[in-house]
């Protein structure tokens, strides 16, 4: 398996997070970066609508990387594989 290199944007952005979790006994870092603006179509969405979100990842991945999307938690419902 070849070296992964941390992208050199993860330095000093604060659109970029690590998310280390554990993949089959595994410790793995994933490195996500945040959309301009998704906080604030969180916020104006969860004012009319129920939020609700499904991925295919598994929870244990999926909720380390929404907890610091939804810092506010406005997703009601959390679905997973």
């Amino acid at each position: 398996v070849p070296s992964r290199r941390v992208p050199p944007l993860i330095q000093g952005q604060g659109n970029v997070f690590a998310s280390i979790f554990d993949l089959g006994g595994k410790s793995v870092t994933s490195y996500v970066r945040k959309r301009f603006g998704v906080e604030y179509f969180l916020n104006e969405m969860s004012k009319v609508y129920e939020l609700v979100l499904f991925t295919a990842a598994t929870k244990e991945y999926a909720e380390k990387v929404i907890d610091v999307l939804d810092s506010k938690k406005l997703i009601e419902h959390r679905l997973y594989r």
